[in-house]
């Protein structure tokens, strides 16, 4: 088990802003709230989904846990953690000072009332498209739709995660969504198809970027599409697991993270706000954890 509690960086080891968490991470990669339990064993405090989870460990093992299993360096660790029970008065006390004001959880773990799904099929239940269930939204894959929050942002750091649950095709995080809602609406999308995450595509007429020296503009008279390669090797992981993706988008400026690595980046974003908005494009997938911190200059 490995203690984490700091103010620069997530669970993923991604920068998270202003606005952090404060949890505890097993060696097999998962988290407390990934489980769906909080055991008599784990007193919290603070507002799940909310500002802040605070947890610290009541007892030395997890007897009531039966789902998990700890090999040796886990019960090593839970005996170096011993040292940190003294301690964890003052460091709720700092973990506190931190700003939390300007985060925003766009799906709180248990339904999609920020969102609104389009679909290009009108007899489609929008339920059976995209669903919350278990701490996830579950997304189908087809019909072809999205799902899109009721407000719009500007200036932000999205943190978002996601995982194939069958065989990986394609999908992505559609930013600053305008015009009319279709298939696909006018915005930038931050790629999701599998071994091509952390690519841009522009969508629609308007849509505009600059990477490096070149400047990239979708001409409705050629294609609606304009798609800017990532720079780095793909940084996904396998199918199946959960993967990361941290966006920042500020003053026109774009940066795209996939777990952890810098993808893509450029200035000069044409759509600068809007909706935001997730994928049902050809295969059933999951997200999580989903929210923004918003930022100012």
């Amino acid at each position: 088990m490995i203690p984490s509690s700091t103010c620069t960086k997530g669970p993923t080891g991604s920068p998270w802003g202003p606005s952090q968490m404060w949890m505890m991470r097993w060696s097999s990669g998962m988290y407390a709230e990934d489980r769906g339990t909080i055991r008599p064993s784990w007193p919290l405090s603070g507002i799940m989904n909310g500002s802040w989870i605070l947890q610290y460990l009541k007892n030395n093992c997890f007897p009531d846990i039966n789902h998990m299993k700890m090999n040796k360096t886990d019960r090593i660790m839970l005996k170096k953690y011993r040292r940190w029970n003294m301690a964890f008065p003052l460091l709720l006390v700092f973990l506190g000072a931190c700003n939390t004001d300007q985060k925003v959880v766009l799906f709180n773990g248990g339904n999609l009332d920020n969102w609104i799904v389009y679909t290009e099929d009108p007899e489609t239940d929008p339920s059976q498209l995209f669903r919350a269930e278990d701490g996830v939204i579950r997304v189908a894959g087809t019909p072809s739709g999205y799902l899109r929050t009721r407000e719009s942002y500007g200036d932000y750091e999205l943190h978002l995660e996601w995982r194939w649950t069958g065989e990986p095709v394609n999908s992505g995080v559609l930013l600053h969504l305008q015009g009319e809602e279709m298939i696909w609406p006018n915005s930038i999308e931050c790629q999701l198809k599998h071994r091509q995450a952390g690519d841009v595509v522009l969508i629609g007429e308007g849509a505009g970027i600059t990477v490096g020296d070149s400047v990239y503009l979708v001409e409705p008279e050629q294609s609606r599409f304009v798609v800017i390669p990532r720079t780095e090797e793909s940084s996904e992981n396998p199918p199946g697991q959960w993967n990361s993706y941290d966006i920042r988008s500020l003053d026109g400026n774009l940066e795209v993270r996939v777990n952890g690595v810098l993808q893509n980046r450029g200035s000069g974003m044409t759509l600068r706000e809007g909706k935001i908005a997730l994928q049902s494009e050809g295969a059933p997938m999951e997200f999580r954890n989903i929210f923004l911190v918003r930022l100012s200059n």
